[in-house]
């Protein structure tokens, strides 16, 4: 189920294309995730675990073999954009609460191995519940989760693996409040919120505000995510930027005075702990004595964990960090994680000479010639009759063609480079409008990003969904989003194609992956770097063989020992695929195959040989 990956200490860093084209090869057909691991959300220990989160990415660290193990879509979870998670010991589930109101409940086996995975969609899809979804605090009583969340405390029971009640609307008078934490002692439920402490037995009806008893807090500001602690069958009060305070028979007593902002806090035997910018403070409730731990590491955490005396966090801009070996260090894994790339849809210049280059939005496009001669076009026409037209150009891409493409507000415009462009007052004499059956492509979306493959087809990034058109873009090829793919988010922000492995780099809102396409740029002439991967095949494999570094739409034939022909096609590029059927439609059988490769004149050569293992 995971994709293991051996923890490195270095999270972010700025690539160039030459680093994306180091990167291992993936199968054609393929996703993998680039996700940024820096900004820590939360996290929890599940036996020999640290499961992890961040802004857009998950992984569980392995504290036996000290792997960590990426965790997406793919192994089975609902989705990424995680909220909070936590452990229960009792009943091995770990809790994942989602962004959008989605839960995963995970199942975990004796070696903290993920079974099986259960979503509960009901209050994402909750047609009542409006607002944020937010999930601030997870605890756990009697195999029930107990989710504090910005709209009142879900219940989750962990047997049946499904949502017993939502207790919401609990504020003063029954309006609407944000439970910042919650427990559970001697029969009653303790949760706090902004402004009170809020107290009800268990047995009663937790869903009639009449039923909580509330304490009004000392001296608190808003929306300072309040907690409520537990040592020693005793309740613990952290307001945040104020203290902390002891509650017995319905009084607050002040302990210690904290002004700091923190965003976590918890109990270990005797003490308390605090997490604050720079520095964990441990208060020892018995002696009221507090010392601290001290590392530039911590800068915005937002979790803590304790383990065996030794501290795990999660850094909002640290991402996993822990003192197990001394000082702190980081755990986060690296890859590509934080992959980051100048756009290249910014500028460009085609085969004439002529730079195009979008401008601030609302402002048009600017064109410039070999001449330093230049002109600002404030609008681009959407149809030739100039009768639709946008003032805002998000992307630009020149095809093999030297026709350049325009992703705009309203579309794709394809403009037929000319150097009489710059003489023009407008536009209109020098687009072209792709159609599909008549009508204009995606005339109704907000196209964000364009990228050319070396098949010259066109990938398109909308805010809506990824496409991949043919050609002259008459005709949609394929069409990915969160719901048939890995995708994020279906708001593609930027594209960029690495040529030499075809692999497209797709930038969302919420996280980046890429795509391995079956296409790349073809080489001028063959050469002895043909690229036939997975090579040998093994029988579990289910995808597509790819052939790259062949020459620019080389013809590919493939054939068995004796010379028979098994399949051909004709390469995008300089890659072509091979989905291992023969031309009757047949898997293929084991045994070695040749590949041939032919270009536009009808020369042949052969260029590799690829293993089947059936």
């Amino acid at each position: 189920m995971f994709k293991k990956i051996i923890v490195a200490f270095l999270v972010l860093f700025t690539t160039s294309p030459s680093i994306l084209a180091q990167l291992k090869p993936i199968p054609i057909g393929s996703w993998r995730s680039h996700y940024n691991y820096s900004k820590g959300k939360s996290l929890t220990k599940a036996g020999n675990k640290i499961f992890a989160a961040a802004i857009n990415g998950f992984f569980a660290y392995d504290l036996t073999d000290n792997e960590a193990l990426v965790l997406n879509i793919e192994d089975g979870f609902y989705d990424i954009n995680i909220s909070n998670l936590a452990y229960d010991e009792v009943s091995k589930i770990l809790v994942i609460a989602y962004n959008s109101g989605a839960i995963d409940l995970a199942k975990l086996d004796n070696n903290s191995e993920i079974k099986e995975i259960t979503p509960l969609l009901s209050i994402k899809y909750s047609t009542t519940l409006l607002g944020s979804k937010q999930v601030n605090e997870i605890t756990f009583s009697n195999n029930i989760a107990y989710l504090s969340t910005d709209y009142g405390i879900v219940q989750v029971d962990l047997q049946k693996k499904q949502i017993k009640e939502i207790d919401q609307n609990l504020g003063q008078d029954g309006i609407k409040t944000t439970i910042n934490s919650c427990t559970i002692l001697e029969g009653k439920i303790y949760s706090i919120t902004d402004e009170y402490l809020l107290e009800a037995n268990l047995a009663d009806n937790l869903q009639n505000y009449l039923s909580w008893k509330r304490y009004k807090l000392p001296n608190t500001q808003l929306n300072k995510k309040h907690r409520i602690l537990q040592a020693k069958n005793e309740l613990y009060i952290h307001l945040n930027t104020n203290g902390l305070f002891s509650f017995k028979n319905s009084n607050f007593q002040k302990l210690i005075n904290i002004f700091e902002e923190s965003n976590t806090s918890v109990t270990n035997g005797n003490s308390i702990f605090v997490a604050l910018k720079s520095r964990i403070l441990n208060f020892e409730i018995a002696t009221e004595k507090t010392s601290y731990i001290n590392d530039n590491l911590l800068n915005s955490p937002q979790k803590l964990i304790i383990n065996s005396s030794k501290y795990w966090l999660s850094d909002g801009s640290n991402g996993l960090i822990s003192n197990t070996t001394g000082s702190f260090v980081q755990y986060n894994p690296t890859k590509t994680a934080g992959l980051l790339t100048t756009r290249n849809d910014s500028t460009l210049k085609d085969k004439l000479g002529i730079v195009y280059t979008k401008l601030a939005p609302g402002n048009g496009l600017l064109i410039s010639n070999k001449a330093c001669k230049s002109r600002t076009f404030s609008s681009v026409p959407l149809l030739q009759n100039n009768t639709r037209s946008s003032n805002t150009v998000n992307s630009i891409a020149v095809d093999k063609n030297n026709t350049i493409y325009l992703a705009v507000n309203g579309g794709i415009v394809a403009i037929n480079s000319d150097e009489r462009i710059i003489e023009s007052q407008n536009l209109t004499d020098f687009i072209s409008t792709p159609v599909i059956d008549g009508v204009r492509t995606l005339a109704t979306e907000i196209v964000l990003s364009i990228a050319i493959d070396g098949g010259n087809r066109k990938w398109i990034g909308t805010e809506a969904a990824l496409y991949l058109f043919n050609e002259d873009l008459s005709e949609i090829i394929q069409k990915f989003t969160n719901v048939n793919s890995p995708l994020p988010s279906n708001v593609i922000n930027f594209l960029n194609l690495e040529p030499v492995s075809g692999e497209l780099f797709v930038y969302t809102k919420n996280g980046i992956v890429s795509y391995r396409t079956n296409a790349t740029d073809g080489n001028e002439i063959q050469e002895n770097s043909v690229l036939v991967f997975p090579n040998p095949v093994q029988p579990q494999f289910n995808g597509v063989v790819g052939i790259s570094g062949l020459v620019a739409n080389a013809f590919v034939k493939i054939t068995d020992v004796s010379g028979r022909l098994v399949y051909q096609t004709r390469a995008n590029g300089g890659t072509a695929s091979w989905d291992l059927t023969n031309q009757n439609g047949n898997r293929a059988e084991s045994g070695i195959y040749f590949i041939f490769s032919g270009n536009e004149f009808g020369k042949e050569s052969l260029v590799t040989k690829l293993a089947v293992i059936k």
